[in-house]
């Protein structure tokens, strides 16, 4: 018989996910309903036993998750957030060109536009299709933004920290779906591509989180504090993250 992958937790239906490469089990909560995320061989009841210890913390969480976005629609006048600030969007048919950013010389309600190239799209196209290249390319572009940006920050905080030399400390730029970062063992960071639309503080917590796991591979106190002696004021950065996050992920 298969194992079951749901169960009933008073009113609340909870999912159970498992990995063979999962070692531990975990509780997410978010706008798809609360997930159990466990070891393949688990024992079903220990799954059961483990989240109804945390029922108060899952229905707390629930209760402040913030309202869902709604889906930015990738078209000339849209706004978009780079770095913290508001840009407007303007899509050219007929062009090859780089994405562009120009900065405005006056006050506006955003600080400039963000200009896609893509090519002409027919009248008789499949729906969609304008924007399905438009979000293909402002991508890629917002990837090199974030890489850029976030090679800089790590240098930055890597010299600060006393990072050993024997971490690599290389970057790279994913798209993930529940995390804003990752380190390895031997300190390779990941990190997720949509915190280039974040306040530079913001992301310099994601950066200085990561960089911390080069000295603790875990969430103990001397963990975080690592993280406080870089910034006393991880905490307010970290609530920005989990109010405004799910608005990062519009596209």
């Amino acid at each position: 018989m298969s194992k079951p992958d749901s169960f009933l937790l008073g009113d609340l239906e909870i999912s159970v996910v498992r990995s063979a490469r999962r070692k531990s089990l975990s509780i997410e909560v978010g706008h798809h309903g609360v997930k159990a995320r466990a070891p393949i061989s688990m024992r079903h009841s220990t799954v059961v036993s483990f989240v109804e210890t945390k029922e108060n913390w899952i229905r707390k969480h629930l209760a402040n998750i913030p309202a869902p976005e709604p889906e930015l629609v990738l078209e000339s006048g849209a706004f978009i957030d780079l770095r913290g600030a508001p840009y407007r969007l303007e899509v050219v048919q007929g062009s090859t060109k780089p994405v562009q950013l120009s900065p405005y010389s006056d006050q506006l309600e955003c600080l400039g536009t963000i200009t896609v190239p893509i090519k002409r799209v027919s009248k008789t196209s499949v729906i969609g299709s304008a924007e399905r290249s438009v979000s293909r390319k402002l991508t890629r572009w917002f990837k090199t933004q974030a890489t850029d940006r976030l090679t800089q920050r790590t240098a930055h905080f890597a010299s600060l920290m006393s990072i050993p030399n024997n971490k690599s400390l290389v970057i790279s730029v994913r798209d993930y779906k529940r995390r804003w970062g990752s380190c390895d063992h031997k300190g390779a960071l990941s990190f997720n591509w949509r915190i280039i639309q974040a306040p530079d503080e913001v992301l310099d917590y994601v950066v200085v989180h990561e960089l911390a796991h080069c000295h603790e591979f875990n969430h103990s106190k001397l963990f975080w504090a690592i993280v406080a002696e870089q910034m006393p004021d991880w905490k307010q950065r970290q609530q920005w993250l989990e109010r405004n996050g799910v608005r990062l992920y519009r596209f």
